[in-house]
């Protein structure tokens, strides 16, 4: 059992990353909306930590949306891809989100 995020959410994706953290994306929040935060989950001491995206806000570059996905390829980067916006029609794009960028 790990303990409870600090967002209630559907449809996110998660990913492994370094082996160590699982970072929580995209979704949809309890009004249906789709979530702009983005949490951490540190394995070792049982704690999500909500992330802050720098030095440049992704989120406000790319709509992380309901079911998509994402896959840490590199130790530096995270892939995030497909999904549904708003109007539920299938996207499918690829993300590069460089791993430093997040501070969590």
């Amino acid at each position: 059992m790990i303990a409870e995020s600090n967002v209630a959410l559907r449809k996110a994706t998660v990913c492994v990353v370094n082996n160590r953290y699982i970072c929580k994306l995209g979704g949809l929040n309890e009004f249906d909306y789709i979530n702009k935060v983005i949490e951490m989950y540190d394995t070792i001491t049982d704690k999500w930590s909500l992330v802050r995206a720098s030095p440049r806000n992704i989120m406000e570059e790319v709509q992380i949306l309901e079911d998509s996905h994402a896959i840490q390829i590199s130790d530096d980067e995270i892939y995030i891809f497909g999904g549904k916006n708003a109007n539920k029609y299938i996207l499918f794009y690829v993300v590069s989100t460089p791993i430093q960028a997040l501070s969590y």
